[in-house]
């Protein structure tokens, strides 16, 4: 029997801080959301912020799709760079013209992405 596989990012990134060795991570976990563009063409922009560092960014049509793409982006963020205050590979906070994470950024289904 195949075994169900979770692939959304949301939850990806939930499990991941709630099971780190420091214990649960979570709470430190917090997202910024805003908005451009007319009602009726709305985009979304979502930032994952962990103690304060930008870990990830997505942009979208919803604020969910926009939080998935953030979520995603911040998780591969967290596995390549580790946790900022619980590794020894604390990242600096490079930001781009955007003022986002380099590497780390990309708008979400339908859009043209940037940073990656």
């Amino acid at each position: 029997m195949a075994q169900l596989v979770d692939e959304d990012p949301r939850r990806q990134l939930n499990d991941y801080l709630q099971g780190h060795p420091a214990g649960n991570l979570g709470p430190l976990l917090s997202w910024e959301v805003s908005r451009t563009g007319p009602d009726h063409q709305a985009i979304f922009h979502v930032t994952a912020r962990f103690r304060g560092v930008e870990i990830g960014y997505g942009e979208g049509i919803s604020i969910g799709s926009a939080k998935r793409v953030a979520a995603g982006f911040a998780l591969r963020y967290l596995r390549d760079v580790g946790v900022p205050g619980f590794s020894a590979g604390e990242a600096s906070n490079a930001s781009t013209s955007q003022g986002h994470s380099q590497g780390y950024s990309v708008v979400g289904p339908g859009f043209n992405t940037f940073n990656s």
